[in-house]
């Protein structure tokens, strides 16, 4: 219903951690049968802070977790490429969403995938230079992960790099990569978790740009 169904809205189904359509996430199409939700974020099983406590956290779910999500992602957007307009944002979203192809009225376009988005709006939009973008590491999957767990580092700043594993407690557990780069797409695999609990991937690049991911390991 309005406002979400509106032709220059963003509409956003919710998504459990995999990505499979959440049951309680409004269906389209709208009354003029068009395709609605558009995109889809994560809504179901999201750790946020407990409303009925004040020290405490919890498991929470909602579209309303979903919009949210998709908003940072589009700030991430305009940051990056700041004369994007808004029909341009929801086209590149959209396109670069996990299943472009083939669109439904239960998750839309698909799942946002910011990285690809931001790649995309490259052939649009000028960068703005004072963000730099040297690599991108994307989310760790499986995650929680019993096995081995796989992250991908898409490289724009050809260099040396390190990748690293940290344990909660900051030490170090392994030496993933060590090197130099070509700017290209890495994918980075770990499985030598000692015991259950929470581990970081940590990246390194030129100049001493660094991204972490946070990691779960359960036995």
């Amino acid at each position: 219903s309005a406002p979400a169904d509106g032709d220059s809205v963003l509409a956003l189904a919710a998504v459990d951690s995999v990505g499979n359509y959440v049951s309680f996430s409004p269906q389209g199409p709208t009354a003029d049968f068009r395709i609605k939700p558009d995109v889809s974020a994560m809504g179901s099983f999201n750790w946020v802070a407990d409303p009925n406590t004040t020290n405490d956290y919890g498991y929470s779910g909602g579209t309303s977790f979903s919009c949210p999500a998709a908003a940072g992602a589009v700030a991430i957007l305009l940051q990056a490429y700041p004369d994007l307009e808004p029909v341009e944002l929801i086209q590149v979203l959209k396109e670069t969403a996990s299943h472009p192809d083939e669109p439904d009225n239960y998750t839309g376009w698909g799942v946002i995938d910011l990285p690809t988005a931001l790649l995309s709006a490259e052939a649009i939009a000028e960068p703005c230079e004072a963000i730099p973008l040297a690599f991108h590491v994307s989310a760790p999957r499986p995650n929680p992960f019993n096995g081995y767990v796989q992250a991908t580092v898409r490289v724009h700043r050809p260099g040396p790099y390190q990748v690293h594993i940290y344990n909660s407690l900051g030490r170090l557990e392994e030496v993933i990569h060590r090197g130099h780069w070509s700017e290209g797409v890495y994918n980075i695999h770990w499985s030598n978790a000692a015991a259950s609990g929470v581990y970081y991937l940590h990246v390194k690049a030129p100049q001493g740009d660094t991204q972490t991911r946070k990691l779960v390991f359960i036995r």
